[in-house]
């Protein structure tokens, strides 16, 4: 690779990810209840009908909308795929559990127009116009970002040992799931299923009159909006209610749902509790509250959902992850090294159990000093500062590739004597003086001798 103009780096240059996840028991699901942070009470905040998402699932059960995995997605076990038709299966259009911390932020208005079924029931007199115009609707934007955490040990490249947060601090990008003209399709818009992981989904469903008192069943066809065919009248926004007709006749109020990580989450003003009058909006019929809330949402205002089960901490499908490779070397660079610079080499593993699984003897221990200088001397010591090793590291004089960097301990003395279980001290020192101590412990278990069977 062309580091340089002129110049070359020839080798490998090898990348490590570590990560850490938190497992939540149960199964994946949503709570069933929400909080607001900072904002007006009394408004239904929670679940919407739609609990969660499946993959292989046909349409034909209670779940009503067919679909079907992603070709990425392993099935659990062949074949499953021609038995699944009917039987929806929980799976992961989510990044594991979560804190979905709504933010409204200012939007502007639009007017908006629409139609309904009229009906002398809600009050309605004869000849009246049943397209209305709502004008200057105020509407928020939304930002949703999970706020869920967790702390995990970091070793630092020195051996101190850090904490490090496991968190993903980012908003999640707006994706406006496509309509459709399907009743079984719109029953369940935003579909969780077609909202991607790291993206959320937002449609508003408007209602007029909803504290009218106009609460049978026949009468609620009467007040969903454009005719009640279950359509949103907004996308991507969240709109507020309480807004009056140009004839100042009728009031228009929004369900709000919005869809994140194969979930969905209803913000309900009035109450309505419904899409339209044939689709839920809430998992069952809630009584209405004695006093309805006297503002909505504003500016500034949070309100979180939560989610559970699952494992937290997976990075995100097109993750990107960015190094920076960098001359290290303070000899290539006509320097000389540090104490600091030599604070990288380290000794692996430690501690070292002689008699782990991955060799055959205890007599085919290896110890490695990686990360060293160019030129080095190694010194081992026993914890009373008798000499046990010493090995002159030098990779200008050296034919072998391994031991670029690195030098390979056999854990044999000078006198070609195996050590004992002790913590050993090593001494790394180059020509101009620099130096570093590194404690490391070797445990020797008894010999295992292989059988043949």
């Amino acid at each position: 690779a062309s580091c340089f103009a002129g110049k070359y780096a020839l080798g490998t240059v090898g990348l490590s990810f570590d990560y850490s996840i938190e497992q939540w028991g149960g199964k994946y699901r949503p709570d069933t209840t929400a909080d607001v942070i900072s904002g007006p009470s009394g408004l239904y905040i929670g679940t919407s009908n739609i609990v969660e998402a499946f993959v292989y699932n046909d349409g034909t059960g209670t779940y009503p909308i067919p679909n079907r995995p992603p070709a990425y997605i392993d099935p659990p076990f062949p074949g499953w795929d021609s038995l699944a038709t009917g039987f929806p299966w929980p799976a992961s259009y989510n990044n594991g559990p979560g804190i979905y911390e709504v933010t409204f932020s200012e939007g502007g208005t639009e007017d908006i127009t629409t139609t309904f079924l009229l009906d002398s029931l809600v009050g309605d007199e004869v000849g009246k116009d049943s397209t209305m115009v709502f004008p200057n609707v105020r509407y928020l934007n939304m930002s949703v970002r999970n706020v869920a955490e967790f702390k995990r040990p970091d070793q630092r490249p020195d051996g101190t040992l850090l904490e490090a947060t496991v968190s993903y601090p980012f908003d999640y990008s707006l994706y406006n799931v496509p309509t459709s003209s399907e009743a079984l399709v719109m029953k369940a818009y935003p579909n969780p299923e077609a909202v991607p992981i790291g993206s959320f989904a937002a449609a508003a469903y408007g209602n007029r009159n909803s504290r009218a008192g106009y609460t049978a069943s026949p009468m609620r066809r009467f007040l969903s909006a454009d005719k009640s065919s279950g359509k949103p009248l907004g996308l991507g926004r969240y709109y507020t209610s309480r807004n009056v007709s140009t004839t100042g006749k009728d009031t228009l109020d929004f369900v709000n749902i919005l869809a994140v990580s194969g979930c969905q989450f209803t913000i309900d003003f009035s109450w309505f509790q419904r899409r339209s009058a044939s689709y839920p909006a809430t998992p069952k019929p809630t009584l209405r509250p004695t006093s309805y809330p006297t503002e909505d949402f504003k500016p500034g205002d949070k309100i979180r959902f939560y989610v559970y089960g699952g494992a937290l901490g997976y990075p995100f499908d097109g993750v990107k992850a960015y190094a920076n490779v960098k001359q290290y070397d303070p000899e290539l660079m006509s320097k000389e090294y540090s104490d600091d610079d030599l604070s990288q080499v380290q000794v692996v593993p430690n501690p070292y159990y002689v008699s782990h699984e991955g060799i055959r003897s205890p007599f085919e221990g290896r110890l490695y000093f990686t990360r060293l200088p160019r030129r080095a001397t190694i010194s081992i010591y026993t914890a009373n500062g008798d000499l046990i090793r010493k090995y002159e590291h030098d990779e200008s004089t050296s034919q072998d590739p391994s031991t670029f960097g690195t030098y390979v301990w056999d854990l044999l003395s000078a006198n070609k004597q195996r050590v004992a279980s002790q913590m050993l001290v090593a001494k790394i020192e180059t020509p101009s003086g620099a130096s570093v101590i590194r404690k490391f412990t070797v445990v020797v278990g008894p010999a295992r001798i292989p059988t043949e069977e």
